[in-house]
């Protein structure tokens, strides 16, 4: 399984990497644990716009297809190509992004867990016009039957007219609670606020609202849905989420 996780990533980097051609950047609120080592995770996210906001349409699907690989029981390395399905029906390849995250800290009974995220976007010109480096923290702890995810996320410019732009500020944040013996139910918040030096004004950020549920039917496979409502004037209305997560 090692060997083969090694391969899915290696050639989804030689695909993305010479692809021809924006992108699903998915409602996902991470936890602390990540594969195995030398395990492998496969997940497939699709957002269905319904209503779109004042810079969307109605009706857009955006597809991101993720392969994480953990090389130690602290490291992973992963890779995202993201897509964007319009209601014309064409298909367009939109960016690839490249993951390395490591586990700081277990979650435990009687503490926090801690992870970092570091992700580089390599966007095609038609989709946006810098390249930029997320930072995510991820925090995690149980209380109780809840199971409470935060993860602050910074983002810069790495190139493009305004690469002297300032660190950006966005989060996604959950509270998960199981329902059965194989399905949990959630609340989930997502938005960001622009520049922290120079925020941008509440119409123009957008902020989510996010109930989800968590099927797991199996060890390796698990499908997480929910419908995020938008409640700032630039967000979204409402969109439906869908990610499908398999490891090996």
């Amino acid at each position: 399984m090692r060997r083969l996780g090694a391969v899915l990533l290696a050639s989804a980097v030689s695909l993305l990497s010479a692809a021809p051609d924006a992108a699903a950047r998915g409602f996902k609120v991470y936890g602390v644990e990540a594969p195995a080592r030398g395990e492998t995770e496969a997940v497939y996210w699709a957002d269905y716009v319904v209503a779109g906001g004042k810079d969307s349409a109605d009706r857009l699907w955006r597809h991101t297809v993720e392969i994480d690989y953990s090389f130690s029981d602290r490291w992973t390395l992963g890779v995202f190509g993201d897509f964007e399905d319009t209601k014309e029906g064409s298909l367009r390849y939109a960016q690839a992004r490249f993951l390395l995250r490591t586990k700081v800290l277990d979650v435990s009974p009687s503490g926090a867990g801690l992870a970092f995220h570091v992700v580089y976007d390599f966007p095609e010109n038609w989709y946006r016009s810098y390249e930029q480096v997320e930072v995510r923290m991820i925090f995690e702890q149980f209380f109780g039957i809840w199971n409470v995810r935060l993860n602050p996320i910074f983002e810069k410019k790495t190139s493009g007219p305004n690469v002297t732009d300032g660190l950006s500020f966005a989060y996604a944040a959950g509270a998960y609670r199981p329902v059965s013996p194989s399905v949990s139910a959630g609340i989930e918040l997502h938005g960001g606020i622009g520049e922290i030096r120079d925020r941008d004004p509440t119409p123009k950020q957008k902020h989510y609202v996010v109930p989800t549920f968590k099927w797991r039917v199996n060890k390796r496979l698990s499908w997480e849905v929910g419908a995020a409502v938008g409640y700032t004037r630039d967000a979204d209305d409402f969109t439906l989420k869908s990610l499908l997560e398999y490891r090996f």
